[in-house]
């Protein structure tokens, strides 16, 4: 089965377009709970890698505080456990917390998305 991440969705709820229903984000943050590795969701199915600022525009999304919880807690748990010491690292791999690429970037910034919905 394929899958991604649709962090883009944040943008039709942040916007309140309506676009797509509530129905959407549930079943996306339901496979993605299935689908999450110690340190995060991988951005699909190719490989096991993930991108910090897209996993926390997800986590935004979540229509449930635990969800939102588990999210943002596997971010912390990459933060804290990369074996990695470079400045925060925005591609990763969700099961072991090692580095891929990308270091100390702006996007990084995509760790307060859930303060733009306003909740």
């Amino acid at each position: 089965a394929t899958f991604s991440l649709k962090y883009n969705l944040l943008w039709d709820k942040l916007l309140n377009l309506g676009i797509f229903p509530q129905k959407v984000y549930d079943a996306e943050m339901n496979f993605y709970m299935k689908a999450s590795q110690p340190f995060g969701v991988p951005l699909d199915n190719r490989a096991i890698f993930t991108k910090l600022d897209w996993l926390m525009w997800v986590a935004a999304m979540a229509s449930d505080k635990m969800e939102f919880a588990a999210l943002t807690n596997m971010a912390y748990l990459f933060a804290h456990y990369t074996p990695d010491r470079i400045p925060l690292g925005d591609w990763y791999n969700t099961n072991d917390a090692t580095y891929n690429s990308f270091r100390a970037r702006p996007v990084v910034g995509g760790i307060w998305a859930k303060m733009l919905m306003g909740d």
